[in-house]
């Protein structure tokens, strides 16, 4: 859906992939970051450092905008199940813990601004 909303306010919509690109594409405004596991493919993201570097450059330049799995991947890593932490791009000051089962009170949005 917020792909769709995206195009359709005339948005051009680039693709790229931080397991398996090693650069940005070039000449972005904007980085948009969707869901996906990061749980589940946390050592081919960390891996893919030139991809994080990349992120963390053009953190300073342009905005990101990242949803569940693309925010988990902004942040310091993420503490798996079995209790093994895996890193992530280090951009927020936040880690994140994976729980057998989604108990919350509340779901939705929350505005993070990093300076």
């Amino acid at each position: 859906e917020n792909l769709k909303l995206m195009e359709y306010t005339g948005m051009k919509l680039i693709e790229f992939s931080p397991i398996n690109d090693l650069y940005l594409p070039s000449n972005l405004d904007y980085i948009y970051l969707g869901g996906g596991y990061p749980e589940i493919f946390s050592k081919k993201l960390y891996e893919n450092t030139t991809m994080i570097e990349e992120i963390r450059v053009a953190s300073k330049k342009i905005p990101i905008y990242a949803e569940c799995g693309g925010f988990m991947y902004l942040t310091k890593g993420i503490k798996q199940l079995d209790g093994v932490f895996d890193k992530m791009c280090g951009l927020l000051d936040i880690k994140v813990e994976m729980k057998p089962s989604l108990n919350i009170k509340r779901f939705g949005y929350v505005d993070y601004e990093s300076r």
